[in-house]
């Protein structure tokens, strides 16, 4: 959401104005998406209640808001193309049953088998209709998906993605008892792939 106003901090953490948000009597800690002189972008988290903002100035003037919460404002997104590709570039369309005039920011795709390997893309701009479409370049696993809006945050998506990858080759090799080393080649190699050999972890 957007607290709106004139003489707003530049920048943010801003030790001359105080921010508080409280919600259901719990007091948020701000997480402030962006600023400007006359917005600040705030992040929410889901709540079933409303919000209380109040924004304090170095002079003591103080912005109260109230924000409402409403499970039709929150946007929602489904994978309507193929959930299962190979890995590489591929075009990838969400439909959107609401909100549809509204274009989300930008996505990040997760590996849900390591939520830190990020795939981070820009929405391109496109028509505001029912669905949304962008490319991705994505190694083998399975994937989830976190939309942002700037206007509403981030959008419910329970989609998943399968990429598929061809079988890989591994080098004959000779080793010690000790171990040794060996070699896989392939396409589309993930970096939270694991690798185990008689059972042993490589």
């Amino acid at each position: 959401m957007v607290l709106s106003g004139s003489g707003l901090p530049a920048t943010w953490p801003n030790t001359n104005f105080v921010l508080t948000i409280t919600s259901a009597g719990n007091v948020i800690a701000p997480n402030v998406f962006s600023t400007a002189p006359n917005g600040l972008t705030l992040l929410l988290p889901a709540s079933s209640s409303s919000y209380s903002i109040a924004l304090t100035s170095p002079l003591n003037g103080k912005t109260t808001k109230t924000v409402s919460v409403s499970t039709s404002s929150t946007p929602t997104l489904t994978l309507t193309s193929s959930s299962s590709v190979s890995s590489g570039n591929n075009s990838l369309t969400f439909s959107k049953p609401n909100l549809q005039t509204s274009i989300p920011t930008y996505v990040e795709v997760y590996s849900l088998f390591n939520t830190n390997e990020l795939y981070n893309v820009t929405i391109p701009t496109q028509a505001s209709n029912a669905s949304v479409i962008f490319n991705v370049v994505l190694p083998g696993g399975l994937f989830g998906f976190r939309f942002f809006y700037g206007s509403y945050g981030y959008a419910n998506c329970t989609s998943q993605l399968t990429v598929t990858i061809s079988q890989p080759t591994i080098s004959n090799f000779i080793s010690s008892y000790n171990g040794g080393t060996t070699s896989i080649n392939g396409v589309g190699l993930s970096p939270s792939a694991s690798l185990t050999v008689n059972g042993f972890t490589g």
